[in-house]
C-alpha cells in the first residue's frame, strides 16, 4: 500500500512540480496563486499595456476577474501566450473588430501575467498545476523518469470530467505505464465550465489503443 499514490490532478502537479522546481524555474517553496493573488499579479502592470478595449483608468476589477478566467481556461487547454497569441490573430479575419480588440487585449495581459507570475520563481497558478507537468512529460518524459517512472498502473476516476489538459497529463504518464483504468460516466459530466467533455470517455479507445 506504501507504494500507492493517490490524490487529484492539482495534487499530483504539486508535488512534480515541488521535486522538479529547478527545470521550472521555481523556489523550492513556492506558493499557489489564487484569484485575488492573480488579479493583483496583474493590476499594477494594466496602465502601460496599451489597452484599447479595457479601460484602465475606471474600476478594473470585473473585467479583469474575466481575464484572469480566460488564462485558466487557456491552461485548461494547454494554450500558453504564444499559442494564445497566434490563436487570436488566426481568427482575426472571421472576428468583429470590438470583440478582437478585446481578444488582442487578453493576450497583451496573459503575456504580462505570465512575466510577472514567473519573475522570482514564488509562484504558480492552478492551472499551471497540470499544464506544465503535461507539457513536459508529454515532450521528455526521459528527463524526469526519476519522479514518475515508479507510476507503472494508473487509475482515473471521474473520468468525464477530465479537461485537455489533465487527459494530456494522462496519457503522458500511461505512454509508460503498464497499465490504465479510467472509470466514468458521460451522463455525469459537471464540469464542461473548465472545458471537460465526455469526448474523453466515448473516445477513450481512440485516444488510448494499446489500453
Amino acid at each position: 500500500a506504501h507504494d500507492i499514490w493517490v490524490g487529484t490532478f492539482h495534487a499530483f502537479g504539486l508535488e512534480f512540480l515541488r521535486k522538479n522546481h529547478d527545470r521550472f524555474g521555481l523556489r523550492p517553496q513556492f506558493g499557489v496563486a489564487d484569484k485575488m493573488a492573480q488579479i493583483a499579479v496583474l493590476e499594477p502592470h494594466i496602465y502601460g499595456l496599451g489597452l484599447t478595449a479595457f479601460n484602465p483608468l475606471g474600476d478594473p476589477l470585473d473585467w479583469l476577474n474575466e481575464v484572469v478566467k480566460t488564462i485558466q481556461r487557456a491552461k485548461d487547454e494547454l494554450a500558453d501566450v504564444k499559442a494564445f497569441s497566434a490563436a487570436v490573430e488566426a481568427s482575426a479575419p472571421e472576428t468583429a473588430a470590438s470583440a478582437l480588440a478585446k481578444q488582442r487585449d487578453v493576450a497583451k495581459l496573459y503575456q504580462c501575467y505570465e512575466t510577472k507570475l514567473r519573475a522570482d520563481g514564488s509562484l504558480v497558478d492552478m492551472g499551471d498545476l497540470v499544464m506544465l507537468p503535461a507539457l513536459a512529460l508529454s515532450k521528455d518524459y526521459a528527463k524526469f523518469k526519476a519522479s514518475v517512472g515508479r507510476f507503472k498502473h494508473v487509475l482515473v476516476d471521474e473520468y468525464q470530467d477530465v479537461n485537455r489538459a489533465s487527459a494530456q497529463l494522462v496519457k503522458a504518464l500511461a505512454d509508460h505505464a503498464d497499465s490504465l483504468w479510467v472509470v466514468g460516466d458521460a451522463r455525469q459530466a459537471i464540469y464542461r465550465f473548465r472545458g471537460a467533455s465526455m469526448r474523453n470517455i466515448v473516445r477513450f479507445g481512440d485516444d488510448f489503443p494499446k489500453h
